[in-house]
């Protein structure tokens, strides 16, 4: 018997894989980076612009520790935005 009902009439869950009704068990929530990704690229080119500007202007001169917390927001602004370029072009000498 191919129905999704058993003999008895009743539906096995095991079977037919998830209720009658239509719910299934509700998986892991994914990560807003996951969801969003053009969001949170344009969030990262938001903070590396921000970074920039603040560096390029006279109040980060007279500022050196907001000018170096700025170089280092800068620096991993700009990383995080090249990692999956680079992780792409770096991916067929990194598996075996």
């Amino acid at each position: 018997m191919d129905s999704i009902w058993k003999e008895d009439g009743v539906m096995d869950v095991h079977d037919y894989g998830r209720h009658f009704s239509g719910f299934e068990r509700p998986t892991r929530p994914r990560r807003l980076r996951d969801r969003y990704p053009y969001l949170t690229g344009l969030l990262w080119l938001t903070v590396l612009a921000g970074s920039l500007l603040w560096l390029l202007t006279h109040d980060g001169c007279a500022h050196p520790l907001g000018n170096t917390i700025a170089l280092i927001v800068y620096v991993a602004a700009g990383c995080r935005l090249l990692l999956p370029w680079m992780l792409r072009k770096a991916g067929p000498y990194l598996t075996e």
